[in-house]
């Protein structure tokens, strides 16, 4: 087995226990930043593009889940 293989294996693993060790909505946020993250590196590393449209979806989604948050009286 390559080492390849075998750190694909381990993160799996890693990624089906972790809801039983860390709380799943901060496991969720850091996925979500994750993935933010991947998107900004592709853009400005590979396409040499500065660009932060992105980045107004994502705070614009953060936006409009506060206001609804406020206004409907959910808790935080």
């Amino acid at each position: 087995m390559s080492a390849q293989r075998i750190t694909g294996f381990v993160l799996l693993a890693l990624a089906l226990v972790a809801p039983w060790f860390a709380y799943p909505v901060f496991l969720m946020t850091a996925l979500c930043f994750a993935l933010f993250a991947c998107a900004f590196n592709l853009l400005l590393g590979y396409a040499g593009l500065m660009s932060f449209g992105h980045a107004m979806f994502f705070g614009m989604a953060a936006y409009f889940f506060g206001h609804t948050v406020k206004e409907w009286g959910w808790p935080p």
